[in-house]
């Protein structure tokens, strides 16, 4: 029997992404909502084509399949499907086939378009509002699963060094080890499916809501309190679409699919590189008035410092990603008016030397050992001046891309009186490729 009004608000109003949304608008939500019911073995969704439903489950059970492969089953009560093609308006990449009889409440945007009442504006905001919301809690989920996963990996690695330990001792903990390679192999495997779903599943997706977020106050005359919602919104998403493309640049570095394209260059080269990412942190940094300097050792600016065998050389987009995320860190965590300097200059060993000061909040002794672990924040700055978040992943990205060119990276800081980084870049024969 189709549920009523009366029993859908009751479902709406237990629902965790409505419950600051007033009764009197959820009453108004009614119309673009129906309860449905389908049998085993009917496709909700398919493949290929335009879906304009969101679908929560009430009782059954759905298969998530892409080209005819299983990806995942839902049947909890609450699970949510349909949103990603909702949002993005394209073709379905999966499709959906009910496994168990299946109870859903159906929110249909097609509906929407046709109601022409006054409040048309307001269903439309939390319509997409919900949409919004939904999405960003599964990122949350997602990375937290990440955290979970890294997590078991590492006590694998750990399980694993121990049995190599056992065995060379006893022969017979061989089938252990066996055992333990096979799982280890087997969270491989898991590891790239999960980077294949984040990659598929949650940039477009994100991408798409941010795109909605900024469209929706040049359709819509909103409040100043709608506009000030959509903007933590649109930030929230921006933080996770920052986390999953950390979460990927990182596990690329560990599985070993990162590959350096170097170019060399001559003095002149490199310092018009290091200027270009110096005139970005300028722009960056305008809102807090900071000054950033740039200082070039006058040797790099004579070719004849290079014996004619080397060359100064690296993979510009990756270095560029380093100097971003040292001096994005120097910008959150320096106050307003403060200075932050980039230095350019040859060390003791004939190695390119890059360093990154600034007049910031600085950081405990006890946690300078820590700072390029993945995942790890220091506690007296999870924050920027302003507030600013990170995922705690661009300092691991840092040392892992600096190690990859045969590079080292370290830091020297007082608290409250600022830090300094450093990564060094060695001369290359120019037979190497790496």
């Amino acid at each position: 029997m189709p549920a009523s009004k009366s029993q859908i608000l009751d479902l709406l109003k237990k629902s965790r992404y409505l419950a600051t949304v007033p009764e009197s608008s959820l009453k108004n939500f009614l119309p673009l909502i129906r309860h449905k019911t389908y049998p085993v073995g009917h496709q909700v969704i398919a493949q290929g084509e335009q879906n304009r439903e969101l679908f929560i489950i009430l009782k059954g059970r759905v298969e998530v399949k892409t080209d005819q492969r299983q990806l995942y089953n839902l049947s909890r009560i609450g699970d949510i499907f349909g949103e990603m093609t909702v949002v993005t308006g394209q073709p379905s990449n999966s499709s959906v086939e009910v496994l168990e009889e299946l109870e859903a409440l159906s929110v249909s945007a097609a509906l929407l378009q046709e109601i022409k009442s006054d409040n048309a504006h307001e269903l439309s905001f939390l319509f997409y509002d919900w949409i919004s919301r939904i999405l960003a809690d599964k990122l949350h989920l997602t990375s937290e699963k990440a955290k979970r996963f890294e997590d078991a990996s590492a006590e694998l690695r750990e399980s694993l060094h121990l049995q190599k330990q056992i065995s060379e001792n006893l022969r017979q903990t061989a089938a252990e080890l066996e055992k333990s390679k096979i799982e280890l192999e087997e969270l491989n495997n898991l590891k790239t499916e999960m980077l294949g779903i984040a990659s598929h599943d949650l940039r477009s997706p994100i991408s798409s809501v941010i795109t909605v977020m900024e469209t929706i106050p040049t359709c819509y005359e909103l409040d100043a309190e709608l506009i000030e919602l959509l903007k933590e919104v649109k930030e929230t998403c921006h933080e996770q679409l920052t986390l999953v493309n950390d979460l990927l640049d990182l596990a690329k570095i560990e599985s070993g699919r990162l590959d350096l394209d170097i170019s060399h260059f001559n003095g002149e080269q490199l310092i018009n590189v290091f200027q270009q990412v110096t005139k970005r942190a300028r722009l960056l940094s305008r809102h807090k008035q900071l000054e950033v300097r740039l200082e070039v050792s006058p040797e790099l600016t004579d070719c004849a410092a290079l014996t004619e065998p080397q060359f100064i050389g690296f993979d510009v987009p990756k270095i560029q990603q380093v100097l971003n995320n040292l001096i994005g860190n120097a910008i959150k965590f320096t106050p307003d008016q403060g200075t932050i300097t980039l230095k350019l200059e040859f060390d003791a060993d004939r190695q390119l030397l890059a360093s990154i000061k600034d007049t910031g909040v600085g950081i405990p002794a006890a946690e300078l050992s820590q700072v390029f672990d993945r995942f790890h924040q220091v506690k007296t700055r999870k924050t920027g001046t302003r507030g600013e978040k990170g995922s705690g992943l661009g300092l691991a990205i840092c040392r892992n891309m600096v190690e990859l060119h045969g590079g080292r990276i370290w830091v020297e800081s007082e608290e409250a009186r600022g830090s300094h980084f450093f990564f060094t870049l060695p001369l290359i024969p120019r037979t190497t490729n790496i």
